[in-house]
């Protein structure tokens, strides 16, 4: 007896989700040096090393500063992102807890053991955070900056709020002040979202410590995020209005992914779909449990004999209902694991994209719409165990009008809140919002826990085991999510994680990291033929079109106008907006060496002509072969 006992206590699903979470960082520990991605990820890397305003974000000019200290290597910069996300999404779901605390929700009627549910609570917001990991590159971003900086701000606010020592709530202030100021270096527009997250945050506080005591938080925060807004600036030598007039540029454009007009209709249309994906998976729980629950009381009346009570079904409905919701993040799981064979099939397909020298997709196992209409279904089903409480209490009191209005009110704000709060480091994106809230997930996943387990009840009970199954089920969906993108179908590299085995010694930015024995050798030929033609890395620089910044850093070269040039109408236009405002005079270098897989446009070609690059004039140097649809050319051109 005792033996299965503690094999159930070990297997209880808080402690399986704790066990999973822990696997999952450790797995991300063990591959941290395998991979390169030569699009996304090296950009990265490039614009640490040279941080300009053709990168269209400011945070490159701060840590490209610091991670000069370790020549920028990307492993370092993997370990780091992972600290980041990790630490910041400890400081939000400790803050968050305690604003759930102080506002009551946290009760008999939902909460059984608030010691393991707090445990849980902060195991799920750190998972949803590293959920990051199941979406895109792992080495530090702007999007990782930009997560992170939301989750430690919001956190610490919270913290600023709930503490009652004036030094305290200054200390974290100022550090919120910090981190917000990072997070819209990152992405200048998570500045709007993070506004509007506020606003169900202040009135929350108000509620906590009065209007007065808020607004002195608010002036603070605010005051303090000028201060290191313009210590950040200056400091790290920021060109603000070099990077805002690209952002205008790209936003102004009707052709760009990035313009306002294509953003505003796309981010609605997202909305849209979250309202009624949400309304329809959270009206399909809402019928399953009505169903389950009336069967499953008739029966347990009719074989107790019992007489049937109206409030014990309603109570019946209801424990079936939460219950359900909790299971909800089985469903996508259960798609994804259904599409395998398409997803397989899909990887070959785009591996033909000539413009890409790697395999394009499937670029991430699950993006943000799966886990969005998840939370939106739980927040539907919480609503309407509120009603059934609502019918409880009423039944039992006989009074028609709920004493807990308030407290419904206040759960409400936090939900507003932390969907809000969700989409900062998704606004102006152009993949979409949903698909993007992938980035930042620990604020939805609390959302969906606060949703179905920290209800303001009355009279309904929470059965206790739905929260620990809530946890696991999310856990084990991000579990998945991320070892698809990590393990099995690495983002835009080719090949499993584990056949990455080739180390490299240099660049120095690279060092230490382990990839393909066949990009190796591409980096090893190019190398050689630029080095056969007396390639300078002090003074010469490269032009590589298409979707290349991977190998301009892996040979140390400088590129012109920016290192990663897209391909595509829309592309070509900010392509030659970059040359245009390139500062490098090629004239006085004499000469630009390029790295071609595919013909560029006539567009392009114009573009660099207008600034002495004439493709016409080019010299093959060497052609090496990628596989057997693809070669990159190396060639050089020489300058009038």
């Amino acid at each position: 007896m005792v033996m299965f006992r503690g094999l159930r206590i070990f297997l209880s699903p808080y402690r399986a989700s704790l066990v999973l979470a822990a696997i999952t960082i450790v797995g991300l520990l063990c591959v941290i040096n395998r991979g390169f991605d030569v699009t996304d990820e090296a950009m990265y890397i490039y614009d640490m090393k040279y941080p300009g305003p053709n990168s269209g974000t400011h945070i490159n000019f701060i840590v490209g500063r610091i991670g000069a200290v370790f020549d920028n290597n990307i492993v370092v910069w993997r370990v780091i992102a992972l600290l980041v996300l990790a630490g910041a999404s400890i400081i939000f779901a400790t803050g968050i807890w305690r604003f759930c605390l102080r506002l009551g929700l946290i009760n008999s009627c939902s909460i059984r053991s608030p010691e393991a549910d707090r445990i849980g609570f902060s195991a799920l917001v750190l998972t949803g955070s590293l959920g990051y990991f199941g979406f895109g590159p792992p080495t530090l971003s702007s999007n990782t900056v930009a997560a992170g900086g939301m989750l430690a701000a919001l956190g610490a606010l919270s913290w600023a709020i709930t503490t009652s020592s004036f030094a305290s709530r200054l200390s974290w202030a100022a550090f919120a002040a910090l981190c917000a100021v990072l997070m819209e270096a990152a992405r200048i527009s998570a500045a709007t979202a993070y506004l509007l997250a506020l606003l169900p945050l202040m009135w929350l506080s108000a509620e906590l410590i009065g209007w007065r005591a808020t607004v002195i938080v608010a002036g603070i925060h605010a005051s303090l995020s000028l201060i290191w807004l313009a210590i950040i600036a200056t400091g790290f030598s920021i060109d603000t209005w070099a990077v805002t007039q690209l952002m205008l540029h790209t936003g102004a454009s009707s052709k760009s992914s990035y313009g306002f007009t294509v953003l505003l209709q796309q981010h609605l249309q997202d909305t849209a779909n979250f309202v009624e994906q949400s309304l329809r998976l959270g009206g399909q729980v809402v019928g399953a449990g009505l169903v389950t629950g009336t069967v499953f009381f008739s029966s347990r009346s009719l074989y107790n004999s019992s007489p049937l009570s109206l409030q014990k079904m309603i109570q019946a409905v209801g424990s079936s209902t939460a219950m359900l919701a909790a299971l909800l993040p089985l469903w996508p799981l259960y798609h994804y694991l259904a599409g395998l064979d398409s997803i397989v099939g899909a990887a070959a397909a785009d591996c033909r994209i000539i413009e890409m020298i790697v395999c394009e997709g499937p670029n991430s196992g699950l993006d943000g719409h799966p886990f969005m209409y998840v939370v939106g279904a739980q927040i539907i089903a919480g609503a309407a165990l509120l009603i059934c409480d609502f019918l409880a209490a009423t039944i039992a009191t006989q009074v028609r009008y709920p004493s807990n209005a308030r407290a419904i009110l206040r759960w409400s704000a936090l939900l507003v809140f932390l969907i809000g709060a969700t989409t900062i480091a998704s606004v102006g994106t152009n993949t979409g919002l949903l698909y993007h809230i992938a980035v930042s997930m620990g604020p939805l996943l609390a959302a969906g826990f606060i949703a179905v387990g920290l209800l303001p009840l009355r009279a309904l009970r929470i059965t206790s085991g739905v929260m620990p199954l809530l946890v696991f089920c999310f856990v084990v969906l991000i579990a998945v999510s991320i070892a698809h993108n990590r393990l099995f179908f690495p983002y835009r590299i080719e090949g499993t994680i584990f056949s990455q085995s080739v180390r490299l010694n240099a660049p120095p930015e690279l060092k230490g990291l382990r990839t393909t024995y066949k990009l190796s050798t591409i980096i090893a030929g190019i190398k050689a033929s630029l080095e056969k033609a007396g390639f300078d890395r002090r003074h010469d620089i490269v032009v590589a079109p298409y979707n290349m910044p991977g190998l301009i850093v892996a040979i140390e070269a400088r590129a012109f106008g920016f290192a990663w040039l897209s391909n595509g109408p829309a592309a070509e236009e900010l392509n030659c907006y970059r040359f245009e405002h390139e500062p490098t005079d090629v004239k006085a270098i004499g000469r630009v060496f390029l790295i071609l897989n595919s013909n560029p446009s006539a567009e392009l070609k114009e573009c660099l002509k207008a600034r002495a690059i004439n493709f016409d004039n080019s010299e093959v140097l060497a052609t090496l072969p990628v596989d057997s649809m693809r070669t990159l050319t190396i060639a050089i051109v020489k300058t009038p």
